[in-house]
């Protein structure tokens, strides 16, 4: 793959940049679902109303009675001994909502909250050194 410098992208034909956007977006694919997340420690907490989420821990969060909110670390306090660890998020459930909650201005895909969309499912809250990730 060729790079170029913003100055060179008016001689490059649209057809040549295209083809090498779309390589470039495959290869960051790629090496996203290359990453290799540390495995979560073996606590699992079922639960159905407000709770605290801990590092390396799987909550199974039933929501068949009524919306739960779980709240994330704050990050000034796990900055870096806990950079790199996962959060695991089981939703047990079709009906309500399940939500994330970031503390004060810590963030979660870039935003203070977030709502799982999926009924049923396993994801990870990954924790990077300075925000929260869901994938």
């Amino acid at each position: 793959m060729t790079y170029f410098r913003t100055s060179d992208f008016d001689v490059q034909k649209p057809e040549e940049l295209r083809r090498d956007l779309q390589q470039l977006d495959r290869n960051i694919d790629a090496a996203i679902r290359d990453i290799a997340l540390p495995a979560l420690d073996s606590v699992v907490r079922k639960i159905s109303s407000a709770a605290d989420a801990g590092f390396g821990e799987l909550l199974v969060v039933d929501t068949s009675d009524a919306s739960v909110t779980v709240t994330l670390p704050q990050i000034a306090l796990s900055r870096t001994e806990h950079t790199g660890r996962t959060i695991g998020i089981l939703r047990s459930s079709l009906v309500n909502t399940l939500q994330l909650l970031a503390v004060g201005s810590d963030l979660i895909n870039n935003a203070s909250t977030y709502t799982v969309a999926a009924s049923y499912g396993l994801f990870l809250v990954v924790f990077d050194g300075a925000a929260y990730w869901v994938r």
